[in-house]
């Protein structure tokens, strides 16, 4: 949960988060493909003085995010993974997959 200290304004987020190079926005992201106990995906906030915006959330079914890199202010790497067959490992990268902040709305690439 974000919690905004100046009015106490609380936003849940899914899990991990990190944060732009301008530091004007967070992605949070979580992988769940098990349980469905939490969350599965990903959300970006833009973070104003004294709000909150949830600008994207994406909670996709088939796969989920194990890491994110933010590529520039505008732009975010995401490796995609599945469930493993393995069983020394829960997880297994199947790819990327790219968001851009284009004409101020997230698209996935």
């Amino acid at each position: 949960m974000l919690i905004n200290r100046t009015n106490g304004e609380k936003i849940n987020i899914f899990g991990d988060i990190k944060i732009s190079p301008d530091k004007q926005r967070l992605i949070s992201y979580n992988i769940d493909l098990t349980t469905g106990d939490n969350s599965n995906g990903i959300q970006i906030i833009k973070l104003l003085k004294n709000h909150f915006v949830k600008e994207y959330e994406m909670s996709p079914s088939n796969w989920g995010p194990t890491n994110v890199k933010w590529i520039s202010k505008s732009e975010i790497e995401i490796i995609k993974s599945t469930l493993s067959a393995d069983s020394k490992q829960l997880y297994k990268a199947v790819g990327t997959t790219r968001f851009i902040l284009k004409n101020n709305k997230w698209v996935q690439k």
